[in-house]
């Protein structure tokens, strides 16, 4: 072989051999650099941080009250008294605005109209009973005798169904009592809760 033709040969592979290391060295560098796509993934799905609870006196519950009612008092064609709800358990808690009340029978069930609500009778608060404070509605009562026997359906209560303000659950307070079946004629009154003193 010519001596011209070896240096030839021997600068094409030199040549051939430094474009396969450096394809070689392209790909390692590739494969090992990191994902952009798995750092934003990872950003996005960063729990967000806890909200702070209230830690103020909550809604009393009617298990935390114990009901009874106030002696009766006479006007006019009505009777006026108060009923009490009484904050028996160990918490703080607080009692805001109107409460439900109605007659019920030996059942339990109700007699005529509940409640209506007194709007006259000022703002409704919020009422905080420390645990044995009590906070008091004043119910006016009207007469069943006031109207006619027809439209009043005259039958006799055993108690009043109340429900504290803001709840589902009930309590009853033993109380006889003339009634009107009929629910066109609205016999109780009641005002929000006010702190008793």
């Amino acid at each position: 072989m010519s001596s011209r033709i070896r240096p030839a040969i021997t600068l094409a592979l030199g040549a051939t051999l430094a474009v396969a290391l450096t394809a070689c060295g392209s790909g390692d560098d590739v494969k090992g650099a990191p994902a952009a796509s798995n750092t934003a993934t990872s950003a996005s799905t960063s729990p967000a941080p806890n909200q702070v609870a209230s830690s103020g006196p909550q809604a009393c519950s009617t298990a935390a009250l114990n009901g009874s009612m106030s002696a009766l008092s006479g006007a006019a064609g009505s009777m006026y008294f108060k009923v009490l709800l009484r904050n028996t358990g160990s918490a703080t808690c607080t009692i805001d605005g109107f409460g439900g009340l109605s007659f019920v029978d030996a059942d339990g069930h109700q007699i005529g109209a509940a409640a209506v609500r007194d709007t006259t009778a000022g703002r409704a608060t919020v009422v905080t009973l420390d645990p044995g404070d009590s906070a008091a509605s004043q119910v006016q009562l009207g007469e069943a005798a006031n109207y006619p026997k027809a439209s009043c359906a005259p039958t006799q209560s055993v108690a009043l169904k109340v429900y504290p303000p803001n709840q589902t659950q009930s309590l009853q307070i033993p109380y006889k009592a003339d009634a009107c079946s009929s629910t066109a004629v609205k016999l109780l009154q009641v005002q929000p809760y006010r702190l008793s003193r």
